[in-house]
């Protein structure tokens, strides 16, 4: 059984519109971060509810981010995003390793 290749693209759009949507949703995570949100226990007393928009999930993911990247979650998902659209508009990147090494360096930094 094989796909034909308007069936490969069909497949492709979906995969890049659903990590385009999860994007969406991890900047909606960060940006409504709040430090006093479960799953942080060096805060006390903790919120009686999430305050992240994107509930306990969000803020779980944000807390993360946070915890291992610090401020580089914000270039790390700007990246994401920026990639997912760059590869949905179906254009050819030159440089690619130069640019994801530069992309690295400024996320670790």
């Amino acid at each position: 059984m094989t796909l034909s290749l308007r069936n490969i693209q069909t497949v492709r759009n979906c995969w890049l519109i659903a990590s385009l949507a999860v994007c969406a949703l991890a900047w909606v995570a960060v940006l409504t971060f709040d430090l006093h949100d479960w799953p942080n226990h060096a805060v006390w007393p903790r919120n009686g509810h999430v305050n992240n928009a994107c509930g306990r999930a969000g803020s779980f993911v944000a807390f993360y981010l946070f915890h291992y990247l610090g401020a580089g979650a914000y270039p790390l998902l700007a990246l994401l995003s920026l990639c997912t659209l760059h590869a949905l508009a179906q254009r050819r990147m030159s440089g690619f390793i130069f640019r994801a090494f530069g992309m690295a360096m400024l996320i670790c930094v």
